[in-house]
């Protein structure tokens, strides 16, 4: 297991287009923590963006 691997993101932010940055900003993340600010903005459109990437999330 990567290094990469055993840290948790928060996308803590308050746009689907601040996540997406944030998520080409950092494609060796695979595991991210989705904010209630940005799921209840996008709502379930930004896990969908994850899923395509093949990421692992939970939503806070």
């Amino acid at each position: 297991m990567s290094v990469a691997d055993q840290i948790i993101v928060p996308l803590d932010v308050p746009t689907e287009e601040a996540a997406i940055a944030l998520l080409d900003r950092l494609p060796q993340v695979s595991f991210w923590k989705v904010g209630l600010e940005l799921f209840v903005a996008t709502g379930p459109t930004i896990l969908k963006h994850l899923k395509e990437r093949k990421k692992r999330f939970f939503l806070t």
